[in-house]
């Protein structure tokens, strides 16, 4: 194949990566106008790296013939200097006239070789040229691609959407003097509830369809107590009573529990609801709904949740986590025992009784 033919042939190949590389630079420019996801972008490096692995093997090919002109005009260029000297030798009038003509011929054709050794290598040189700049334009693409990967994975760890309250930037001095101040922010707040209507009326829901049923609970089991004889002592309906003491306060806390299971994408931040904000706060309400024979349990429950909020928060460290979530164990352990041997002894109903075990 003439190196003219390849130089063609290289050309037809770079106008078919430039087209190629042109529509996926177009498509690239539309999707970050939008939303990308991970596997589109992963598609474009793709693609991308294909057209790179093309141009470079079309670059490969062109030092390949590059190389084989360099080579071949060098061979020239020697040859052009053994028939100079040839040439100086043939002058003297000694020498027939036939040979200075086929010497003086041969010069010629070299000088000419070369001349057009020179051309093609030149041509050659050009085409490569413009290999190398597709190439440079392709791997910026890919560039632009991995920054938008980069990026993408990066926003899955930063807050998407702004917080409801900030705090006010000070220089180190004017903290140190003053302290901090924290803004509350009236639009995040607003545009936090259009964002979570849907699963903010849905728990407003569970806790009317909660404390409805607490309080019909409770209304019945004040019925039946009415209704009861007065030596009567059924201490499992004095306990029930006594639970449902604030069925509304009841409902409340069992609606902020069943968060985690309603949207289990809350994870951390509604365990620190919870257990710390919640609990704590309401605690003392706690103590007036649950019966006392369960107040110890409560009090069990409570320091697990704290204890699985440490584990929590000390995740990076393996063997800080182990240690705890071994002692979360055994005291879960160790509480499920103790439930177990305090219902068998406590004073339930024998349909209850029959259920538990």
């Amino acid at each position: 194949m003439s190196v003219l033919n390849v130089a063609a042939e290289v050309s037809k190949a770079l106008d078919e990566i430039e087209a190629a590389g042109q529509k996926l630079q177009a498509e690239f420019t539309a999707l970050e106008a939008r939303r990308a996801m991970t596997s589109e972008l992963n598609s474009f490096h793709v693609q991308l790296e294909v057209l790179d692995g093309r141009v470079k093997r079309q670059i490969d090919k062109l030092s390949v013939y590059a190389g084989d002109l360099e080579a071949l005009a060098s061979r020239n260029n020697e040859d052009i200097d053994v028939w100079t000297r040839a040439m100086r030798t043939v002058r003297d009038a000694s020498i027939p006239q036939p040979v200075r003509d086929r010497t003086t011929s041969i010069l010629k054709g070299a000088t000419a070789a070369r001349e057009e050794l020179n051309e093609k290598l030149n041509e050659v040189l050009e085409v490569q040229s413009r290999a190398l700049d597709v190439r440079d334009r392709v791997q910026l693409a890919e560039q632009a691609v991995t920054m938008a990967r980069r990026a993408q994975v990066k926003s899955l760890l930063e807050r998407q959407d702004s917080p409801l309250w900030a705090p006010d930037v000070k220089s180190e001095d004017e903290a140190r003097s003053g302290g901090y101040d924290i803004h509350f922010s009236w639009p995040a707040v607003a545009r936090y509830l259009k964002a979570e209507r849907g699963l903010l009326l849905l728990h407003l829901f569970l806790f009317l369809a909660l404390g409805w049923v607490c309080t019909r609970a409770r209304a019945t089991l004040a019925a039946r107590v009415e209704k009861r004889q007065p030596d009567g002592n059924v201490h499992w309906e004095d306990g029930a009573a006594e639970t449902l003491h604030h069925p509304w306060a009841a409902a409340l806390m069992l609606t902020i529990v069943s968060v985690r299971v309603v949207d289990p994408e809350r994870v951390v931040d509604m365990i620190l609801l919870t257990w710390i904000v919640v609990v704590p706060v309401w605690f003392i309400i706690l103590k007036g709904i649950v019966p006392a024979i369960f107040r110890n349990l409560l009090l069990g429950i409570g320091l697990l949740a704290t204890l699985h909020i440490v584990v929590a928060m000390v995740s990076g460290h393996s063997g800080v986590e182990r240690a705890l979530l071994l002692i979360e164990l055994v005291s879960a352990s160790a509480g499920t025992i103790w439930a177990i041997r305090f219902l068998r002894d406590a004073d339930v109903p024998k349909r209850m009784r029959q259920g538990l075990w």
